[in-house]
C-alpha cells in the first residue's frame, strides 16, 4: 500500500498551500509539465522528484542548479521521514507522512526510549516511538548539529578528520626530530 503523505509548502516560514502526494511519481519544479509547479527563478525546471517506496517516499534531485536540501544537508537521493524539511530555493516543503504517524500511534506504549533505541543499535532494527519520544529524539539531533556547528565543523566526521590530520602532523614532526637527533650524533662522532 503506498504511503498517504502530503507536502506543506512554505515561503519564508508562512505556509502557502498543501499538496497531497499521489500514488505515483511526482516531479517538483518550475516547468509547466511538473506535477507540483513552484514558479520561482531559484528552482530548476525539473528540480527533484518524489517516488513512493514502501511506507515512505524517496527524494531524488534531478540535477538542479541550486541543489536540494533535506534538513539542512544537500542530498541527491534520500528516503524521507515524517517531519523532514526539503529546502529548494526560498521555499521549504515539510513532508508529512500519515502512514508513519499511524504506525507510531498503533505502537503505543512499551516501546524503548529514544536513548535506548540509539545505544547498541546497529541500524538494522526498527523502533516505534510515540510522538513525544520522537520529538525528544529530533530535538537531541538538532542540539547535536548546533553544537557541532558552533565548534566550526560542518559535519560530525570533520572533527575526526581534523584530529587525524593533527596526529599525523605531530607524528611526522616527531620523526623529523628523531632523524635530526640521530644524524647529529652520528656527525659528532
Amino acid at each position: 500500500m503506498p504511503p498517504r503523505a502530503q507536502l506543506h509548502i512554505c515561503f519564508k516560514g508562512d505556509e502557502q498551500r498543501r499538496f497531497l502526494l499521489p500514488e505515483n511519481r511526482v516531479v517538483v519544479g518550475r516547468d509547466r509539465q511538473c506535477e507540483l509547479r513552484i514558479d520561482n527563478l531559484s528552482i530548476s525546471n525539473h528540480h527533484f522528484e518524489l517516488t513512493p517506496h514502501a511506507s515512505t517516499h524517496t527524494l531524488r534531485d534531478l540535477g538542479s542548479s541550486n541543489g536540494t536540501w533535506l534538513n539542512g544537508e544537500r542530498v541527491r537521493v534520500q528516503n524521507l521521514r515524517d517531519g523532514d524539511e526539503i529546502a529548494v530555493g526560498k521555499f521549504t516543503l515539510r513532508y508529512e507522512n500519515e502512514t508513519a504517524r499511524e504506525r507510531i500511534e498503533v505502537a503505543g506504549e512499551g516501546q524503548p526510549e529514544p536513548e535506548e533505541a540509539r545505544e547498541g543499535s546497529s541500524g538494522d532494527r526498527t523502533y516505534a516511538l510515540d510522538a513525544s519520544q520522537l520529538e525528544r529524539l529530533m530535538e537531541q539531533r538538532r542540539a547535536e548539529k548546533k553544537a557541532t556547528a558552533k565548534l566550526g565543523f560542518k559535519t560530525p566526521g570533520a572533527q575526526d578528520r581534523r584530529l587525524t590530520l593533527i596526529l599525523i602532523l605531530a607524528g611526522g614532526t616527531m620523526l623529523l626530530f628523531l632523524l635530526v637527533l640521530i644524524v647529529g650524533r652520528w656527525l659528532l662522532r
